[in-house]
């Protein structure tokens, strides 16, 4: 199941990426309702539903500020804007990688895309031992 934060959340960015992942796509607020919640609770959340891909914009407070769980994958995408196409089709190349393709690979996993490369983690503290991966 990939779910995206509130600002991803528009309709056409749904559709899109529905047309290609096998999954559902769901809304963040579809989990969460109508609460307001900080970005610790929204990852505690997640890992509670389990089996999520979270893809937000919101780099600042989820990449390398949490260590990764294995009910959940985080995807920070480092995007200039947040055109239906541009996140769609970056999440899709992202995963359609060996590395992430498949839940068993991804869980676990903290990711930083960007348009032209990725990088991942499972452990904040393994600063020295992130693979990068050209896009």
């Amino acid at each position: 199941m990939i779910v995206l934060d509130e600002d991803l959340s528009d309709g056409e960015i749904i559709a899109q990426i529905g047309a290609w992942s096998p999954g559902q796509v769901w809304a963040l607020r579809r989990i969460l309702g109508h609460q307001g919640l900080d970005d610790s609770s929204v990852r505690s959340r997640l890992i509670r539903t389990g089996g999520c891909t979270f893809v937000t914009r919101n780099t600042r407070h989820f990449w390398d500020q949490y260590d990764g769980h294995m009910n959940l994958c985080l995807i920070c995408l480092d995007l200039p804007d947040k055109k239906p196409e541009t996140v769609s089709g970056l999440l899709r190349r992202l995963l359609q990688l060996d590395a992430s393709r498949h839940w068993n690979h991804r869980r676990g996993l903290v990711i930083h895309a960007s348009p032209t490369k990725a990088r991942f983690y499972k452990r904040k503290s393994e600063t020295n031992n992130r693979p990068v991966i050209t896009l």
